[in-house]
């Protein structure tokens, strides 16, 4: 077998791989749901709803919070103004990236945009059949993590590492989410207590007055005691490898020589 031919072979099978699972999925939910997308709010006849009543703007400010750690959860998250920041950040790594395309390498990134191009069509799809069948908006919720993010890390990441400048441009990422980590899993401690307050729309703003006795006795109860202290061992530990880590890099970044091949290297 020449070159070519295993290689169209092996390009053939990657493909079958991918496409496989999805004709499976949509003959199956054909068959027993009648309808070829298996969302439950296709399989309940919900008239559709304009395409222009879909609160857009809304909707994308909410996946671009999604992006940040407790966002998604709509029982509980910061305050607007929190976000602001780290979506700069985001974004300012995806123009970055864009502004880095070349013919050589258009194709990889296209690879890797495409897979999150599809994942933003099934956003949007998602939040019109939401507001079709229950006048509510959308949101990633725990899909993002199992679809994209992967692929959109590498896109965000390739503009700064192509500068030379990747511990520039993640070192103060890393800051600011290591800081919102740590807020957010405080908070999701706290609102287990019942001594989280938060105004109507959710957002968390404070801690009731309790005492630490209080506080530690009501998170204790809140679940089983082994639980509740793995749970906090598991949050400090992994708050503490992520400083650390941090740390090491920004001590790399101040102990480089300048003009040494090391300089603005990952």
């Amino acid at each position: 077998m020449s070159r070519s031919d295993a290689s169209l072979r092996s390009r053939s099978v990657r493909v079958f791989l991918v496409i496989a699972p999805a004709v499976v999925l949509i003959y199956f939910s054909t068959k027993y749901l009648g309808h070829p997308f298996p969302a439950m709010y296709n399989v309940r006849n919900a008239p559709p709803a304009s395409f222009s009543a879909v609160p857009w703007l809304r909707d994308i400010w909410t996946v671009a919070k999604s992006h940040i750690w407790i966002s998604g959860m709509s029982f509980v998250v910061f305050p607007t103004w929190i976000y602001v920041l780290p979506t700069l950040l985001l974004a300012s790594g995806f123009f970055l990236t864009i502004s880095r395309i070349t013919r050589s390498n258009r194709r990889d990134l296209a690879k890797l945009a495409a897979p999150v191009a599809l994942f933003a069509l099934a956003l949007a799809y998602h939040d019109w059949r939401a507001l079709s069948f229950y006048g509510g908006g959308g949101g990633t919720g725990g899909w993002y993590l199992w679809a994209v993010a992967l692929p959109e890390m590498l896109l965000l990441t390739y503009g700064p590492l192509q500068r030379q400048m990747i511990r520039e441009w993640v070192l103060p990422v890393l800051a600011v989410f290591l800081i919102l980590t740590v807020l957010a899993d405080f908070v999701l401690f706290v609102d287990s207590t019942g001594l989280l307050v938060r105004t109507a729309r959710g957002h968390a703003i404070g801690v009731a007055p309790a005492t630490l006795d209080r506080v530690a006795s009501a998170y204790l109860q809140s679940r089983p005691p082994a639980v509740g202290f793995a749970a906090v061992l598991s949050a400090v530990g992994s708050w503490l490898a992520a400083a650390i880590i941090l740390a090491t890099g920004c001590s790399a970044r101040r102990n480089r020589r300048p003009g040494t091949a090391e300089e603005g290297g990952p």
